[in-house]
């Protein structure tokens, strides 16, 4: 009988030792779990880190790639956020800046001077023509031009004859000056007086006036006029100008006497 007591009583024991283990049975498994659980979360955050971190990279290639020649290429970003540059690369990009604008200014100063050398090899030559031309106009007045009797065989009287021809004189030296002197420019034209105390005298006869200063010549007597140039040779200025240098050159006026005075420029 006190057996059996003793074993029911160890029985009792047992068991009531084994419903107390049961919660810290169940404690460790909860912890190992949440600790399961903390690593997985941590594997998955590095797994995100590192897609993010090739996603970065694989954008600022393409950036790279996507700049034109001469562009810094842009740095690769290792995460998402806008990184502020740092003092010193602001510095390198500000002199590849200027850098990139004295290549600009250079290549616009280079095409402007091929085009000045193209306009100088265009007009090379042509002024010298257009003083051939000049000239030859010059003396063609006294051969085209109609003679006071032609207006009067029309009919017209002494004074309207005149009238006439100097209208129509008149309106073929405006022509002529039109086509060969500027609207600025100025005709100077020296005389040697001979008197007790020779000097020069320089008069300038600006645009308006140079018309009725061709046209007196003829009404004074004269019956042609010609230039002469000898071994003329063009030379550029400065300023995108022109100038004809001759060792050579004078002025022949014919009159209705036959005389000829020759004037040396």
């Amino acid at each position: 009988m006190q057996q059996m007591a003793m074993q029911q009583q160890a029985n009792a024991q047992g068991g009531n030792n084994t419903g107390q283990m049961n919660p810290q049975m169940q404690m460790q498994q909860a912890q190992l779990a949440q600790q399961q659980q903390a690593q997985q979360q941590h594997h998955q955050a590095q797994a995100q880190a590192q897609a993010a971190q090739q996603a970065a990279a694989a954008a600022a290639a393409q950036q790279n790639q996507a700049q034109p020649p001469g562009q810094p290429p842009q740095p690769a970003q290792a995460s998402p956020q806008v990184q502020q540059p740092g003092p010193q690369a602001s510095a390198i990009q500000a002199n590849m800046q200027q850098a990139q604008q004295q290549q600009q200014q250079q290549a616009q100063a280079t095409a402007a001077m091929l085009q000045q050398q193209r306009q100088n090899d265009k007009f090379k030559g042509q002024c010298l023509m257009k003083l051939m031309l000049f000239g030859d106009s010059l003396s063609s007045f006294g051969v085209s031009s109609k003679s006071l009797e032609s207006y009067m065989a029309n009919g017209f009287q002494r004074s309207a004859a005149q009238g006439a021809k100097q209208r129509d004189d008149l309106e073929y030296w405006t022509k002529f000056v039109h086509q060969f002197f500027s609207p600025k420019g100025v005709l100077r034209h020296t005389v040697w007086v001979a008197d007790d105390a020779p000097s020069n005298k320089q008069y300038e006869i600006t645009f308006p006036a140079l018309p009725r200063y061709y046209h007196t010549h003829f009404e004074s007597g004269i019956k042609n006029m010609q230039m002469t140039v000898e071994r003329g040779t063009e030379k550029e200025l400065p300023n995108n100008g022109h100038y004809i240098e001759s060792p050579k050159a004078s002025f022949v006026y014919w009159f209705d006497t036959g005389a000829q005075v020759s004037s040396s420029l």
